[in-house]
């Protein structure tokens, strides 16, 4: 058994590409526990047994599923595995293992059995789990992060001095006050002219090293994070960080900062302010996409009709998929002809289509948004943005199965 508390597209993609059922995905959100109850495992129990009974009737001469479901059955009495904090639990179970993974945010208690893993809540939480990076300036100490939703990691950045301190102390070295011969004083001793500075040109002085420090440092981000275009968060006093954007080339800078001495938070806390930014940019972008797909829907460069958008995901032409939370659209899709079939209730061996258009969508490279749904303004519960304009019945079957 793995269990993580990490999952980005290298895990979803290798969860897709188990496809030979029976595939059981639990979705668990947990309670706070006391020491008096264990709902999350009666919870659990009551899930595995319906899991069971639905494997059994999906795959009545292919598959004993108890075997299968064993692994998990040992979790119910693993008081380690129920003390570690998370707010869901994702269980995925085939024939060829178990993998779980500790998630946030997912407030929907969901069961599914069929030859696919359902993916669909993992799909909406990578293309909203923003990577970044932090660097967190102070006095004495000079930090670089990379981070996402999930974690936060501290990492070294070479040739670059330790502190605002270290810097200016260099300075102040460098600039030791000469003497020059003058008149001899009394015994013989010659007076000494000192040559320094005061006043403004101190300060300038000063914001100029400051300066020389932040061009260190932003080529040392630069050389790490290469091409990435993942956000920069600056934390440090705000009086720094109009010196640092001046000299700044890397691309993703942000404008928003946290602001302060960041020289005794913890990496943790740091994580915490550092994400509050990150959500902020995900949920403007967010509403800009849904912005645009209620202008390109009245262009018919949009859809909510799950019959259009669920081959077109097939064939790559979704660009933006909004999915709703918590619901599922049972039915057929039979790939070789583009047809889709509704059902007004789940019959035996019904895909969730959502899923399936989910799952599509993702592996075209695009974005998979979960949202409630009143957040489009219409009244269905999917939303596609397309890629390019819809192409003629042949062509598209053809592109549907490639």
């Amino acid at each position: 058994m793995t269990t993580s508390v990490r999952f980005g597209p290298l895990e979803v993609q290798q969860l897709l590409e188990i496809q030979d059922g029976p595939c059981v995905s639990i979705y668990l959100p947990l309670e706070r526990l006391t020491a008096k109850t264990r709902q999350n495992e009666i919870k659990l129990k009551n899930m595995l047994r319906e899991a069971e009974n639905e494997a059994g009737q999906l795959f009545p001469h292919a598959f004993d599923a108890a075997p299968m479901l064993a692994p998990a059955r040992k979790l119910l009495k693993d008081a380690e595995f129920w003390r570690a904090h998370s707010d869901c639990l994702a269980l995925f179970i085939s024939g060829k293992g178990m993998r779980t993974f500790r998630l946030p945010e997912i407030e929907v208690e969901f069961l599914f059995v069929g030859d696919k893993f359902h993916i669909k809540p993992l799909l909406s939480l990578v293309a909203e789990d923003s990577s970044f990076y932090l660097l967190a300036v102070s006095q004495k100490e000079v930090r670089f992060f990379a981070g996402s939703r999930q974690e936060i990691e501290q990492r070294s950045l070479p040739k670059v001095p330790g502190s605002v301190d270290e810097i200016l102390t260099m300075y102040e070295s460098r600039k030791q006050l000469q003497v020059h011969s003058g008149a001899s004083g009394p015994g013989g001793l010659r007076s000494g002219v000192f040559h320094g500075h005061g006043g403004a040109n101190d300060a300038d002085e000063h914001k100029a090293r400051l300066k020389e420090f932040f061009q260190q440092i932003d080529q040392a981000v630069s050389k790490l994070a290469g091409a990435a275009k993942a956000p920069l968060i600056f934390a440090g006093v705000e009086y720094l960080f109009p010196l640092y954007r001046s000299v700044n080339s890397y691309a993703g800078l942000c404008e928003e900062i946290i602001s302060g001495n960041p020289e005794h938070l913890s990496a943790e806390t740091l994580h915490k302010m550092a994400w509050r930014i990150i959500e902020q940019r995900i949920a403007a972008e967010r509403q800009k996409a849904a912005e645009r797909f209620q202008n390109l829907l009245f262009r018919k460069e949009a859809s909510t009709d799950i019959r259009e958008i669920l081959p077109s995901a097939k064939a790559g032409r979704v660009d933006t998929l909004f999915v709703p939370v918590g619901h599922c659209r049972w039915g057929r899709f039979r790939a070789e002809s583009a047809q889709v079939e509704l059902h007004r209730e789940k019959r035996t061996g019904d895909p969730d289509l959502l899923d399936l258009a989910a799952l599509y969508t993702f592996s075209h490279g695009g974005k998979v948004y979960a949202f409630m749904p009143e957040t489009l303004g219409t009244p269905f519960p999917v939303g596609a943005i397309f890629r390019y304009p819809q192409p003629g019945t042949k062509e598209l079957r053809r592109r549907v199965n490639e």
